[in-house]
């Protein structure tokens, strides 16, 4: 949902998903708890590819910025993790 603006998020996730009706996947609106659930379901030698945002610290939801970052939020899953 990387700046998505007033684009609902089911027409996102419809265009994207066209060709994958052969291939197990979960679709996760939230970008944050979507990060977490792949972070979480990671086996070893995996590798989560986080594309779109960027450096960026805001997502544009429904013309409003909204303070957000998946740098911060893979850090958090990280720290979280370790402990």
């Amino acid at each position: 949902t990387d700046n998505r603006g007033t684009t609902p998020f089911n027409e996102i996730r419809d265009d994207i998903v066209i060709g994958l009706e052969h291939c197990p996947y979960v679709c996760i609106e939230d970008r944050e708890m979507a990060i977490k659930f792949g972070f979480e379901n990671m086996l070893d030698n995996d590798v989560l590819v986080l594309i779109g945002k960027g450096a960026e610290n805001f997502q544009t939801i429904e013309n409003e910025r909204v303070s957000y970052s998946d740098r911060h939020s893979v850090e958090k899953l990280i720290d979280d993790d370790i402990r």
